[in-house]
């Protein structure tokens, strides 16, 4: 498991966590993870679970964002890719969900606002997707 945590400072001093699971091997990780960052429901416990440890295909193409924003914090869990495009195509299915999810909970009805937000995210996935490729 890979993560890379990044704070957005005009937004709220936001805590950004990132994560790449990488294969079943990292179950307990992922589970500490989520208990690290109060992600307590069964049912979202179950559900990464359940994609972490899926024995009929080995590549998920998929991610989950989790927030909780009273306490300045989102989780975004990416599972194991098959693809560069489907890896591309989900982190920016995810960052979506950061960015409607920030603006919402700060009340900004801005597009210029968005436009900044959307911008300091791609950089910040360009860094976490530079560190899962190992050039860093």
């Amino acid at each position: 498991m890979k993560r890379y945590t990044f704070k957005v400072p005009i937004f709220g001093d936001v805590n950004i966590t990132l994560v790449q699971v990488e294969g079943r091997e990292d179950k307990k990780a992922v589970l500490n993870l989520l208990k690290v960052h109060h992600i307590t429901e069964k049912d979202d416990i179950d559900y990464v679970m359940d994609n972490v440890d899926n024995k009929e295909y080995d590549m998920r193409d998929g991610g989950d964002t989790f927030y909780r924003l009273i306490q300045r914090e989102m989780v975004v869990i990416f599972y194991p890719f098959s693809s560069d495009e489907a890896r591309e195509e989900v982190m920016g299915h995810e960052k979506r969900h950061v960015e409607d999810r920030l603006l919402s909970f700060l009340h900004v009805d801005d597009i210029e606002s968005a436009g900044l937000l959307a911008g300091f995210l791609s950089k910040e996935f360009y860094k976490f997707k530079k560190n899962i490729d190992g050039k860093m």
